[in-house]
């Protein structure tokens, strides 16, 4: 997460049910260690869910961006989200401009959602090596 509360998620692929979560919550809280602080984000891959129908010309599309796409696999085969989709990792890297990102590939037929969180968390519990903090979201 960056000082204004950006974020990637969906490491684990489950990023499009953890976006219709957060978008319904009340109040978004994320727990994590003193390692996810960044000053920009990019440095992860950043995921995207993309329906199997069509997965070839949404890469070909991310490819003309320059956004270096790489189809996830686990042991060998295409990762299946629990939604019966696809990952497509972006490899960008930092730092990254969140918001042409994000119209770029949200305007690609066959993307379902992105595993960018944008300003999306009331607060956050960072865990430290001398305690816990709370960093609010003003």
């Amino acid at each position: 997460m960056d000082k204004h509360f950006n974020a990637i998620k969906g490491g684990g692929g489950a990023l499009f049910r953890e976006k219709i979560v957060a978008k319904l919550a009340e109040e978004v809280i994320w727990i994590m260690d003193d390692s996810k602080l960044v000053d920009s984000i990019g440095a992860f891959p950043l995921p995207i869910e993309v329906l199997p129908y069509g997965y070839t010309q949404v890469i070909r599309k991310l490819k003309e961006c320059s956004f270096n796409p790489i189809m996830r696999m686990k042991d060998g085969n295409v990762f299946i989200t629990d939604n019966g989709n696809y990952i497509v990792d972006l490899h960008i890297g930092k730092p990254m401009d969140i918001n042409d990102v994000y119209n770029k590939v949200n305007g690609i037929t066959g993307v379902l959602e992105i595993g960018l969180f944008i300003n999306m968390c009331n607060r956050i519990i960072v865990g430290t090596d001398i305690g816990t903090k709370v960093i609010e979201n003003k």
